[in-house]
């Protein structure tokens, strides 16, 4: 039931993704009993919604509960937002494994860049400077681990 509709999210800390396996539980659980209670009380002639629309519906109830809880702060939180955003990265997309095969199109670049990039191979959890022209992402360049070889063959 869960893998159906998992929130998925890219972290590499254990306790996220636990938070996040037992949101899906419970959702999941509080939809079997809505299911069986709708049952009862409703009868057959109507169906009880699917688990995706329930799942909508839960978010929107704790979305307006937090933003009406909010709405006193309003004023405070603008300001401590100003000081406190910080630089957004434009996350690049991974091209089509079409694209990523060609193997006459693809030049490394070293970006001068004052801190270094994660590494988009899958499994590598190093820092690089070499970023593909035509590809546009960070792979690791070096002899121990030759991961922009890796991403394009």
């Amino acid at each position: 039931m869960i893998s159906y509709y998992r929130m998925s999210t890219r972290t590499k800390k254990w306790t996220m993704r636990m938070v996040m396996h037992f949101t899906d539980l419970a959702l999941a659980n509080s939809w079997l009993l809505y299911r069986k209670d709708h049952a009862i009380c409703a009868g057959p002639k109507t169906r009880p919604i699917q688990f995706l629309q329930f799942r909508m519906e839960v978010a929107k109830i704790l979305l307006a509960q937090h933003h009406g809880a909010d709405a006193d702060l309003s004023t405070q939180s603008e300001e401590e937002e100003d000081s406190n955003q910080g630089v957004k990265r434009h996350v690049t997309e991974l091209p089509h494994v079409s694209v990523r095969r060609r193997a006459n199109a693809h030049l490394p670049e070293m970006i001068g860049l004052k801190n270094a990039m994660r590494c988009r191979q899958l499994g590598c959890t190093g820092r690089t400077r070499v970023r593909c022209m035509t590809c546009k992402v960070f792979l690791c360049l070096q002899t121990e681990r030759n991961c922009y070889s890796a991403f394009h063959t």
